[in-house]
């Protein structure tokens, strides 16, 4: 176990930056699997969500954000409907930002504003609005993490 790499998309740690972890959770397509992969986190942290909604019961992601996100970034088509949820549970401290490419140097802005320890890609959602798939997705948030924060 202790020599276990973890799977790809799955919780995977793709680098620290300036004492922030970045994780790619794109694997997390639905509210469970994000509930899980958020619950998961210690400590404050940024969470990256949003792709192309789907049907479900988000009550328990709904509260693991209430407890562990410092910070929502909301991306892809979802991000409408995510906003108007977080805001129905009193949750204010989201922002649509749109794309990937805008999310990940803003999660990592807000991380070093707030002291969180995490910025996790955990979408709750398909990947189909923005990306071929999740693993496309996931590779592009890796790509991303590894490229524009130097």
């Amino acid at each position: 176990m202790r020599e276990f790499p973890g799977v790809p998309h799955r919780l995977e740690l793709i680098r620290t930056w300036k004492n922030v972890e970045f994780i790619n959770d794109s694997k997390a397509t639905n509210y469970d699997a994000a509930e899980v992969g958020l619950s998961s986190m210690l400590g404050g942290t940024v969470l990256i969500a949003g792709g192309d909604p789907k049907e479900g019961n988000d009550e328990a992601w709904m509260a693991a954000i209430k407890a562990k996100a410092v910070k929502v970034l909301l991306i892809g088509d979802a991000s409408e409907q995510f906003a108007k949820r977080l805001a129905e549970v009193g949750y204010d401290d989201y922002e649509e930002v749109g794309t990937m490419a805008a999310a990940v140097p803003r999660a990592a802005a807000v991380a070093l504003e707030k002291g969180a320890k995490h910025v996790l890609l955990s979408p709750a959602c398909a990947s189909f609005d923005q990306y071929n798939s999740f693993e496309h997705r996931g590779d592009d948030f890796r790509q991303i993490c590894l490229e524009a924060l130097g």
